[in-house]
């Protein structure tokens, strides 16, 4: 159920945010929903995901991906094959100072911290996407056949 997820995903993103504040280096990935429609739209990032960088000043890094949606879609594999492009921008150096400079504090204004980082991280994600839909990148065919014969 949505409450069991929730608890897992709160109970997996603070054991993440000890392991982080202890020195170590970790990756976490705090988008929505899988794009099951135009997949050269990036869809809203849920802002919760964003909890650790708003209560540990970390870098944040965005990985743009276009492509993948035709090998692996929306309703699972098999797919076919295709030219996957996949980037890695940094969004900011200090999520804390980034918060400052846009008059946001991480003790009073969390949840508009929390807003702020998912609207910038989505749109870096998108900047990335759209750089390599106008290299010539496909990202969604739902009338290819796939590997069985059917439809993605």
């Amino acid at each position: 159920t949505r409450a069991m997820f929730a608890e897992f995903t709160g109970k997996a993103l603070a054991e993440f945010e000890e392991y982080v504040r202890g020195g170590g280096t970790g990756g976490w990935f705090p988008e929505g929903d899988v794009n099951a429609g135009n997949t050269h739209a990036v869809g809203l990032f849920k802002k919760g995901g964003f909890a650790p960088a708003v209560k540990i000043d970390v870098e944040l890094w965005c990985v743009s991906f276009c492509g993948n949606a035709v090998t692996w879609h929306a309703k699972g594999l098999p797919g076919r094959p295709a030219r996957v492009g996949a980037s890695i921008a940094c969004l900011c150096d200090s999520t804390h100072a980034l918060l400052r400079d846009e008059g946001l504090s991480v003790n009073s204004d969390v949840d508009a911290c929390l807003l702020l980082l998912a609207n910038q991280a989505r749109a870096k994600v998108q900047d990335g996407v759209s750089t390599f839909v106008s290299e010539g990148f496909v990202g969604h065919d739902p009338d290819a056949p796939n590997l069985w014969g059917g439809h993605l």
